[in-house]
């Protein structure tokens, strides 16, 4: 006889009324700065007054030239678990007094589109060294999320704001996983001559004109627990079911042995499967994706035990037939099809029945 075994899942968590909100302004000196402009064809600048990106020739070669930032302050000042609500990049310009010679590409009056500078902000995947990365040993980057910068409007001190949701996101894999804030690179979407464009770097002597990255972000109280029967016992065969009362509260990750014998996955708030081997099946309950908590808890499964039936199967009309079962399995309780718990039962079909 085969059974669906149901457990309550019993899940609880306490609220706050009030998450921590805080706005924070990275603009690193020189100090604490981590940035580096890099060049094909002449050595890179680590510790220079300005980002200079540009596309131009260069005796007989074209020289190329990309910049390097990385606001290294968040790994230290954000906690993991922070939510990233809002992010603001903000770059500024330089003067003719720090810039070098014909300032930005592009600006009214000059030869748009062939000098067209915009650019991209792109994450940068792998580790650099600021004072060790050159143009040819140069991190690589992704253009998931990137961020472009418009061709620039004025030949000096042109400044470039950035607040979307690819900021955001990139920012929050930054505080989520710190391994992999390797900054991001500042390119020409087309690197062909003659492009260029400037802004000051945390090395510039005017500190207002340093990079700026402020970030608003919230920390939700993890207050949450769950919690699953300590141990159950089944047969072999038997449908379990474990689920949630309160499933519009988290989400549910489930670990489990299958009716094959191979481990599996779950999302569904309720769980349910056929058990054939002992395990331990676990879930992970998460409020949000920084907030969760885990239990376990053992199935036992026992072999179905064998049953022996004692008796005659034929009776006359209007005659009784006691039916036993038996087995040499200890411990085991008897249910018939007829609600009869006994090992024993006495029946008086009148028509062809089928005793289980």
């Amino acid at each position: 006889m085969k059974h669906i075994i149901c457990f309550i899942l019993l899940l609880y968590e306490g609220f706050s009324l009030f998450s921590q909100t805080q706005t924070i302004i990275f603009k690193p000196d020189s100090i604490d700065g981590y940035d580096a402009t890099i060049h094909n064809v002449v050595a890179p600048n680590h510790l220079n007054e300005m980002y200079c990106i540009y596309a131009q020739p260069s005796g007989y070669y074209y020289a190329y030239a990309r910049a390097l930032i990385k606001f290294q302050q968040i790994n230290t000042q954000i906690p993991t678990n922070a939510i990233i609500l809002n992010a603001r990049l903000r770059l500024f310009g330089v003067d003719s007094y720090w810039g070098y010679g014909w300032g930005n590409s592009c600006y009214p009056g000059y030869n748009y589109p062939y000098y067209a500078n915009a650019s991209w902000i792109e994450k940068i995947t792998q580790s650099w060294s600021r004072t060790g990365v050159n143009w040819y040993n140069q991190p690589a980057t992704t253009t998931e999320n990137h961020i472009e910068i418009p061709n620039s409007a004025t030949q000096w001190n042109w400044n470039f704001a950035d607040s979307s949701q690819s900021l955001v996101n990139m920012v929050q894999s930054w505080v989520s996983t710190p391994a992999s804030n390797y900054g991001f690179m500042i390119k020409l979407q087309s690197e062909t001559a003659d492009k260029a464009l400037h802004f000051a770097t945390s090395y510039y002597p005017n500190e207002l004109y340093r990079p700026e990255l402020e970030i608003t972000y919230t920390v939700e109280p993890c207050d949450i627990a769950a919690e699953l029967p300590p141990e159950i016992n089944v047969c072999e065969g038997d449908t379990i079911k474990l689920w949630n009362l309160v499933a519009d509260s988290g989400s549910c990750q489930w670990s489990y042995m299958n009716a094959d014998g191979n481990w599996a996955n779950s999302t569904d708030d309720t769980l349910i499967f056929v058990a054939n081997y002992s395990q331990t099946v676990g879930l992970i309950f998460s409020k949000h994706v920084y907030c969760d908590t885990m239990v376990s808890v053992n199935i036992n499964v026992q072999p179905l035990p064998a049953i022996v039936f004692i008796g005659d199967d034929a009776v006359c009309l209007g005659s009784s037939i006691t039916l036993t079962a038996t087995t040499d399995t200890e411990g085991c309780d008897f249910l018939w099809n007829t609600g009869e718990t006994s090992s024993a039962i006495t029946v008086s079909p009148n028509v062809p029945t089928t005793y289980r």
